[in-house]
């Protein structure tokens, strides 16, 4: 199972047959989407008046699609429509908002390196201090991270809990720093966690 960002931008235009056999040119209806991350799914429709009927269908899409992040959902026509060729442009607006959303490419987050890194730097301390505890927790924590990110999907808020985790471990192992370069690998070790929680910020 995938995981996926939500940082991402995709538009899908149709050419819209008002109707059949009808000698009216059509209409182009485009779908703009932009996505950046958020804690919470957050939809902002920004569309014409003559299509706003269209709105809860095509919130129940997004929501069934999307898990969290902030998107922006822009709707533009190529010219007014009458009143009774609205059904006609929803059919419409619910396949190019289709191809808009298939068109967001995933960005699979594997943070296994990282995570080896972290794994060198507390062997450093192991080394220095007695810290049994601290890095049998440390460990169980990373095992639990690759656990997630193995598993996929809806992960960002699990694996932002764990980047917590790892950080309050990191804080103790530098408060036990009785020297200057177990400090300074302390420090890493942070920085470490504080990029691997950088990207976790854009998953859902």
């Amino acid at each position: 199972m995938m995981i996926y960002s939500m940082t991402g931008y995709a538009n899908a235009t149709h050419e819209v047959p008002i109707v059949a056999d009808s000698d009216d040119p059509p209409t182009s209806v485009s779908v703009e989407l932009r996505t950046v991350n958020s804690r919470f799914l957050d939809l902002n429709f920004r569309i014409p008046d003559e299509v706003r009927a269209s709105e809860p269908i095509l919130r129940e899409m997004l929501t069934q699609k999307l898990g969290r992040g902030k998107v922006e959902i822009r709707i533009n026509l190529q010219r007014k429509l009458m009143a009774k060729h609205q059904q006609k442009i929803v059919e419409r607006l619910q396949e190019a908002l289709g191809l808009a959303t298939a068109g967001n490419a995933p960005a699979l987050v594997t943070p296994e390196e990282t995570a080896e890194r972290i794994r060198q730097e507390m062997t450093i301390y192991g080394i220095r201090i007695d810290i049994n505890e601290e890095l049998s927790r440390l460990s169980a924590h990373l095992n639990e991270t690759r656990r997630i990110t193995q598993q996929g999907g809806r992960v960002g808020k699990r694996l932002d809990f764990m980047m917590q985790e790892l950080n309050r471990e990191a804080n103790t192992l530098g408060s036990k720093a009785a020297a200057k370069e177990l400090a300074d690998t302390a420090m890493s070790l942070k920085l470490l966690i504080e990029q691997m929680r950088e990207q976790i910020q854009n998953l859902e």
